[in-house]
This record gives structure tokens, C-alpha cells and sequence, in this order.
């Protein structure tokens, strides 16, 4: 209950500071591209081992670390690559 609450707020402030910010046109790249399809690409293979496995088995294991994995790559899905500085003489 309490965790629901403070998780609630965060919510809460997110929005409000997303509310009052500039509204933005992420560029989108081959680079984008690619990491959407490391997030997007397994997924019918998680859908395969997490339906087909025994509980607790090696293929949920497989499944989870697969979305672990994908869970730390969504929240860089849309930054922006930063263009590469070329020193010129």
C-alpha cells in the first residue's frame, strides 16, 4: 500500500514536469531502429519458452533474462545519438 502511494506520486510528478516542458521531436534513426528490434525481436521467443516451459524451468530463465535485458534497453529507446565531433585541423 505504501509503495503503491510513492509510486503514485512519482507518476504524479513526472506528468506535471512533462506538462511544462517544450514539446519535442525525438529524432529517429537506424540506430533507434536497431535497438527497437532488440526490444521487439524476442518476443515471440519469450511468449514460446514462458507458455511451453515448466515453471521455474530453464526456458522461463532463459525468458526472464531476455526481459531483463529488454527492460534496460526500452528507457534508451528514444535518446537521441549524440553526433560524432570531428576534429578539423
Amino acid at each position: 500500500y505504501p509503495l503503491s502511494l510513492l509510486v503514485l506520486a512519482l507518476i504524479l510528478v513526472v506528468i506535471v514536469k512533462d506538462k511544462k516542458l517544450a514539446a519535442l521531436r525525438i529524432p529517429w534513426s537506424s540506430y533507434n531502429r536497431t535497438k527497437a528490434w532488440v526490444i521487439l525481436g524476442p518476443l515471440v521467443l519469450q511468449v514460446l519458452m514462458f507458455a511451453t516451459g515448466t515453471p521455474d524451468g530453464l526456458t522461463d530463465q532463459i525468458a526472464v533474462v531476455i526481459a531483463i535485458l529488454q527492460a534496460i534497453v526500452i528507457p534508451t529507446l528514444f535518446f537521441p545519438k549524440k553526433p560524432v565531433r570531428t576534429i578539423s585541423a
